[in-house]
């Protein structure tokens, strides 16, 4: 997650021989820290990944970096097809649907594990 220095990517992917890219590109991956704008189409603090049985990767963004509490439209949470790579669709505003007091969304990871599990399609 964006919570230091030295941040390059939100989510990567080690392919063969140790190379590291960005997951699932560099578009998803080209927020910088002060930008602001249409956030829902880029990956601002993302604190966990969790990949379904089904072929979907999930990413649970918190919009929120360094824990200083989200940016507007930022925290969402976004299903990629592990098969093509490409993002199916983003659920916005996850803080409200999961009911999220602060900025750290990894304390309701079960919840979202639950959530998911209900949603095998």
């Amino acid at each position: 997650p964006l919570w230091h220095d030295g941040h390059t990517w939100h989510v990567a992917e080690v392919r063969p021989g140790g190379v590291v890219v960005p997951y699932p590109d560099d578009q998803w991956n080209s927020f910088q820290e002060g930008e602001e704008g249409d956030l829902a189409a880029r990956f601002v603090c993302v604190q966990s990944v969790h990949v379904d049985g089904l072929g979907r990767l999930w990413a649970v963004d918190s919009g929120a970096p360094r824990l200083q509490g989200p940016l507007a439209g930022a925290p969402k949470l976004v299903e990629i097809d592990v098969w093509t790579n490409r993002v199916r669709r983003v659920i916005p505003d996850v803080r409200a649907r999961f009911h999220v007091p602060g900025p750290d969304l990894t304390i309701y990871r079960k919840d979202f594990e639950s959530w998911l599990a209900g949603r095998r399609g």
